[in-house]
């Protein structure tokens, strides 16, 4: 939090704390206000993708659509954004936009 002091926007230091709330405090709505001040700074796919997967775990599936589209934006060959967007696609029983996702990803996969 320190390092906060020095650049509150700092995109690094947000992200990471972004992550540590997430990862080991639990805490999705610190996690999320963090890793926005990170994305705000800089469009970085991994903060983006981190902030969908945070808001579909919460069961938020139209902010997580948003932000895995988001992701794709940044990185169009982000293949696990697409299983996640293809995913709630497929819960939402859109299934021809799931396909779609299911084929892009694999066209992208290593």
């Amino acid at each position: 939090m320190k390092a906060l002091e020095a650049d509150p926007e700092d995109f690094e230091t947000n992200f990471n704390i972004g992550i540590l709330f997430y990862d080991q405090k639990k805490d999705a709505e610190r996690a999320i206000h963090y890793l926005k001040i990170a994305i705000n700074e800089e469009k970085n796919a991994t903060a983006l993708f981190n902030l969908a997967a945070i808001y579909e775990e919460k069961g938020d599936r139209a902010r997580a659509k948003e932000y895995y589209k988001e992701v794709l934006k940044v990185d169009a060959a982000h293949v696990q954004a697409k299983v996640n967007l293809a995913i709630i696609f497929e819960k939402e029983g859109r299934g021809q936009e799931a396909h779609h996702q299911y084929q892009d990803a694999l066209k992208h996969s290593p």
